[in-house]
């Protein structure tokens, strides 16, 4: 990303999904601050009918285009002035948050900011049918236990004030939904204190019509802002909003990644091609110290020499003194400030401050080349990472000259690949001997037993910036799969991997499965029912009736000794077996017959018209559709749909897998005919899939 790019977050979606504490969350992540997208919180009065963020939930995130309206006027200059604050952020380096769903400001905005070269990330909130009048409901005691009652009967004397006494529901903001549905309530209470029957019917209205309008912005969601954001190339996470419990691994988390990615350009939202153009990067630790050896701050710079002589580009901490701030200024020096990206939290950023008397918008951090403040050491470190990964081959992480902040660095970086979080090389600049006395001691605890010899090679030792490039040039990196190097899948598979996968899967499908899309988000809530379906507790459920079968298959074999046996045939008889009991609740007894079942066949000759067909894109679901072609399809569809129909009205004696999956459909309050098509679509997903799993 250029620095110069103007970019900004946006965050949507109805009533009550959560967009205000989300907005916060990113915002607190990426340096930012929020500005609000509402019809109803620009106004001064009435900020919990208008569900204005208390000082609480702002937590210390300004908001802007909130409370700036008499009762009685009307946002006719939104756009012009949200603009204005838009490019004032820009100019002090903050990054806006637009947070709203209004229906009539919303659009306007972004055609505005986009006409003026505004870049934008998007994050659309969609509640799940199941909870959304559950939090709506609870939304609505809350603000009643806030004040709602006595804020509206606030708002019923500005109304004599400002409308003579005259009630209009379409001005100002009495517009609120709250305040036309209790009036008979704030009327009849000034003449008596008899209104219980009044309120309750005024909350139930409330309720109600706060439910139908966020109905009514989700159709112009799908209508209008998603077609839009299509159109306009901006790129667009959907996250499903169901309860609190699942709030932070499925939303918050998320959505404060892609928003992360996309202000410190990392390559996760958008593709890029496999052909090497990408640039090399290397994220460089050091000291913030010069040390009493010039030869660090030498060996810093020569590493920034070589890096400019090789269209190499670094990340580091965003410092600017000793070795770190000595390799940052040579490279920005030859090569510019898009060289370097120097990612530093706002603590730290102030500190180095106020030891060297600048102001944090001094220019002379310009000299250290692009810089991004961050809230924590955490993120810092994760977005340092993450430039690694999306950097060309020969990317890594080099160690220099440093102390405990040094350490603590490369010790992450060197145990996430022992886990298998990265695979990027890992090298010491080893000068003067600085890192001998870690080697001999990373020698000792191998020699003890406390890791492993492997692991004790992970990083490389080099003694000069041409030994560090050699290191990290010589990682292996596998052009093909290869069932000899198990680490070829995590290269090719893996979500930082460059290559490409297939895309035939969502294309023209009915069927919105989980094995029909590679977004995780699409599917994110009703991944919940297979997580829970394949959880420890579960497996072990599952374990003594797996184990009936594992007994049949070896008493099979043991039969046959000394006569050939189609091992294969056996193996499928047993992983059909399997999967019928812990799938549909009923065994398909081939391993005691010893006779396929049909339904065996039927999966064959589907999965070998689709594995012969599918890659053909284009093409593929015009072939389904020639009766000849599709009949083992529709056969295959057809005895699931039997099993699942079965399987609604019989109840297992034993939990199993479609147990979850069935009590997720039916804790839906009016399944569609969509939820019954995504049922029928799991049962194929546990049909094939978990007939080979259980091998």
């Amino acid at each position: 990303m250029e620095s110069t790019s103007r970019f900004m977050i946006g965050v949507f979606g109805p009533t009550g999904a959560g967009k205000t504490k989300l907005g916060v969350s990113i915002a607190k992540s990426v340096y930012g601050q929020v500005i609000s997208v509402d019809s109803l919180q620009c106004y001064s009065p009435g900020s919990i009918v208008t569900a204005k963020p208390t000082p609480g939930e702002m937590d210390g995130i300004d908001h802007h285009m909130i409370g700036y309206l008499e009762a009685d006027e009307e946002p006719t200059n939104f756009v012009a002035e949200a603009v204005e604050r838009l490019e004032k952020l820009y100019e002090h380096g903050v990054i806006p948050v637009v947070v709203g769903g209004s229906t009539s400001l919303t659009m306007p905005l972004l055609h505005d900011a986009l006409s003026r070269a505004w870049r934008m990330a998007a994050i659309t909130l969609l509640p799940h049918q199941s909870t959304y009048l559950g939090n709506i409901e609870s939304r609505l005691d809350g603000m009643v236990e806030a004040g709602l009652l006595e804020e509206l009967s606030g708002l019923k004397l500005l109304e004599d004030s400002y409308l003579n006494g005259m009630p209009d529901f379409h001005k100002g903001v009495w517009k609120a939904i709250g305040y036309q549905e209790l009036y008979p309530y704030l009327e009849a209470r000034k003449v008596s204190e008899n209104c219980d029957q009044l309120l309750k019917t005024g909350l139930a209205l409330i309720k109600e019509n706060t439910f139908r309008y966020g109905i009514e912005q989700l159709g112009w969601i799908h209508q209008e802002l998603s077609p839009f954001l299509h159109d306009e190339k901006i790129a667009n996470m959907s996250l499903t909003v169901v309860d609190k419990t699942s709030w932070i691994s499925d939303v918050e988390k998320p959505a404060i990644r892609m928003a992360s990615d996309f202000c410190h350009a990392s390559t996760s939202i958008s593709f890029h091609s496999i052909n090497g153009s990408k640039p090399r990067v290397l994220c460089v630790f050091g000291g913030s110290s010069s040390g009493n050896d010039p030869a660090h701050i030498e060996a810093a710079e020569s590493l920034g020499r070589f890096c400019h002589g090789k269209n190499i580009k670094i990340v580091y901490g965003g410092g600017t003194t000793g070795v770190m701030g000595a390799i940052a200024s040579t490279l920005v020096g030859l090569s510019g400030p898009d060289a370097v990206h120097g990612i530093i939290p706002e603590a730290l950023l102030k500190y180095e401050a106020n030891e060297l008397g600048r102001h944090p918008k001094d220019p002379t951090y310009a000299r250290y080349g692009r810089q991004t403040v961050v809230k924590d050491m955490h993120t810092r470190k994760r977005l340092m990472i993450q430039e690694v990964m999306d950097g060309g081959e020969g990317s890594g992480f080099v160690g220099l000259s440093g102390g405990y902040g040094t350490l603590e660095e490369l010790f992450e970086v060197i145990t996430w690949h022992q886990l298998g979080i990265h695979d990027r090389g890992i090298c010491l600049l080893n000068t003067e001997g600085f890192f001998d006395g870690l080697v001999n001691w990373l020698g000792n605890v191998a020699q003890e037993g406390f890791i492993g010899t492997e692991d004790a090679g992970i990083f490389s030792i080099a003694s000069t910036a041409e030994g560090v490039a050699k290191c990290l040039d010589e990682k292996p990196w596998p052009s093909e799969l290869s069932i000899i190097d198990a680490h070829a899948l995590q290269a090719l598979h893996s979500n930082s991997s460059p290559c490409t996968k297939g895309p035939w899967y969502s294309i023209e499908h009915p069927i919105k499965a989980l094995q029909m899309t590679r977004d995780k988000e699409e599917h994110a809530y009703r991944r919940k029912a297979w997580d829970l379906a394949f959880s420890s507790k579960a497996l072990r459920e599952y374990e003594t009736r797996v184990a009936g079968y594992t007994s049949q298959l070896v008493e099979q074999i043991e039969a046959s000794q000394g006569t050939p046996i189609d091992a294969s045939l056996w193996f499928n008889f047993y992983s059909f077996d399997v999967m019928g009991d812990l799938a549909f609740g009923r065994t398909f007894d081939m391993l005691k017959n010893g006779i396929a079942h049909p339904f065996m066949e039927l999966v064959h000759s589907n999965m070998l018209m689709a594995g012969s067909l599918s890659h053909l894109t284009w093409i593929f679901p015009l072939l389904k559709r020639i009766p000849v072609l599709n009949q083992k399809n529709l056969e295959f569809q057809g005895w699931l749909k039997q099993q699942v129909d079965w399987r609604q009205k019989n109840k297992p004696d034993l939990p199993d897998v479609f147990s979850w999956i069935l009590s997720d459909y039916d804790a839906l309050n009016k399944p569609t005919a969509q939820d019954t098509i995504n049922l029928h679509g799991d049962a194929q997903l546990i049909a094939v899939a978990g007939r080979y799993d259980v091998l």
